[in-house]
């Protein structure tokens, strides 16, 4: 009996301190300033202030006054309120109106304002010499010859625009656009471009792009005509003839 005790309470011990490892090892629930939102945050303290000491800049921020902001409120919180959970609370409806109002009153001119400061990172080359250097990259770093960059695209799910027929039609059985970019041997973007209509391939999109034709070496790539459905392949496969095969 004394040695069954003694098994008992050793497993009841190895028990016990699984438990609290594991407890050592969980994330916190929440930040404990996110915790406080409620009171600090910016939709229960400063658009408060505002919309009863400074309704002109009130308007500057939600694009509107207090009481039409009130009045969309009215109309839309039974459809954008979440229940509350015994896990967590939902966001409130008027501070979801509150953030969708402010990025669209904002939105466009802080993105215009990144695009700016960060288009030398994402810097289309511009010289020969330039392509020369990515495709020296893929040779000597990745053994493929004749590569001046690689190529892949995202379809973005769209409602078809009228009359399109089937311009955005993509192989997947969707309407779309295309986001397409290019990279380089080290992983770098070069090209991004967005908008191009769903059915196109990758190489018919990039066929379309103003770095083609002004900025690669003459070609350097096939060129796809996306209305006529033909390709025109171009002369970097009589560059490549003969090395060894990858």
């Amino acid at each position: 009996i004394t040695s069954c005790v003694r098994i008992v309470i050793e497993e009841l011990i190895t028990i016990l301190e699984d438990q609290l490892r594991d407890n050592r090892n969980k994330r916190v629930w929440i930040r404990p300033w996110l915790a406080r939102r409620n009171t600090h945050g910016a939709s229960n303290m400063l658009l408060k202030e505002l919309a009863v000491e400074d309704v002109p800049e009130y308007r500057n921020c939600m694009r509107m006054t207090p009481d039409c902001f009130n009045l969309l409120l009215q109309k839309i919180n039974r459809i954008i309120q979440k229940t509350d959970t015994t896990m967590r609370m939902a966001l409130p409806a008027k501070t979801k109106l509150e953030i969708t109002l402010s990025y669209l009153a904002t939105g466009n001119k802080v993105c215009d304002a990144i695009y700016d400061a960060l288009k030398d990172f994402i810097k289309v080359p511009q010289k020969v010499n330039e392509w020369k250097a990515i495709e020296s990259d893929f040779d000597k770093r990745w053994n493929y010859p004749g590569c001046y960059g690689a190529i892949d695209g995202k379809h973005i799910t769209i409602r078809a625009p009228a009359n399109c027929g089937s311009d955005y039609f993509n192989y997947k059985g969707q309407n779309s656009i295309i986001l397409m970019a290019v990279v380089d041997g080290n992983y770098n973007f070069k090209y991004i471009d967005v908008g191009c209509n769903g059915r196109a391939s990758d190489g018919g999109v990039f066929a379309q792009v103003t770095c083609v034709n002004v900025y690669l070496p003459t070609g350097s790539v096939d060129e796809e005509d996306i209305d006529r459905g033909t390709i025109t392949p171009g002369n970097w496969k009589s560059e490549i003839t003969g090395l060894p095969s990858i």
